[in-house]
């Protein structure tokens, strides 16, 4: 997030956890896709990923 402009972390801030949640795991895509390493395995372990994240923060998801 140091790399967001002014603009962009008020932007940020301003999502829905659904929407942060959909943007950060976008990002680390996009990072694992930049540095060659992008695979199913990755794509799985993203997808438990947000599935943990729902059931933890269940009242956030509602």
């Amino acid at each position: 997030m140091s790399n967001m402009s002014s603009s962009e972390k008020t932007a940020y801030f301003a999502l829905s956890p659904k929407e942060a949640l959909e943007f950060d795991i976008g990002d680390l895509r996009n990072i694992y896709k930049a540095d060659g390493i992008y695979d199913v395995t990755i794509e799985n372990a993203l997808q438990d990923l947000i599935k943990q994240t729902k059931i933890k923060y269940k009242t956030l998801f509602d």
